[in-house]
Formats: structure tokens, C-alpha cells, sequence
């Protein structure tokens, strides 16, 4: 319906988001804001199901499936986690991290 209507593409939760605020019953005159909580792209194959179009990734991440995999395996441990983010954050001083 969104993108029969204006052309633009939501991803499956924005689009579960816009129905509920259109079918709750509030004044239609009213603006309804729906904060996107993700990229369509992230969705193709419900996208594609639902508009007939399959999203392009953003072109930031354009050659994200060429891209190196990274991962860190930490115990399952929420003090060992809550460390890692930090140190890795920008708010901790962290940033590019190595793969371990």
C-alpha cells in the first residue's frame, strides 16, 4: 500500500507500524509519524512479497556481501559482554577492532 501510494519502500516493521497507526482509529487528518527501524534491503525476500520490488542496499554498504566476515566470540557471560562493547565503542576509547 505504501509504495502503490508514494513509491517508497519500508521495511516489513515500518510498514506493521504505518498499518496500526492508519486502523487505530485516530483522526486520519491527523500526520502520522513512524519512526523506520530498519532497511528494506535487510528484508528482500518479505519486500519483494509484499511490493513486487526487490530493495537495493544502501550505497554505503553497497559491497557488504563482498565484504570480510568479523566476529569476536566472547563467554556467554553478561560482564564479559558489557566489557567488550566498551572497550570497543567510541564512547570507551575503542574503534576498528581486529578479528579475532
Amino acid at each position: 500500500q505504501i509504495h502503490d501510494g508514494t513509491g517508497m519502500i519500508v521495511d516489513p516493521h515500518t510498514a506493521v507500524g504505518l498499518h496500526a497507526g492508519r486502523t487505530a482509529g485516530g483522526d486520519l487528518a491527523v500526520p502520522l509519524v513512524s519512526l523506520a527501524c530498519a532497511h528494506p534491503a535487510k528484508f528482500p525476500a518479505a519486500v519483494e512479497s509484499a511490493c513486487g520490488v526487490v530493495p537495493d542496499l544502501p550505497a554505503r554498504v553497497g559491497d557488504l556481501f563482498g565484504r570480510e566476515e568479523r566476529m569476536t566470540r566472547l563467554p556467554a557471560d553478561q560482564a564479559a559482554v558489557e566489557a567488550h562493547v566498551q572497550a570497543n565503542s567510541r564512547a570507551g576509547g575503542g574503534g576498528a577492532r581486529a578479528a579475532s
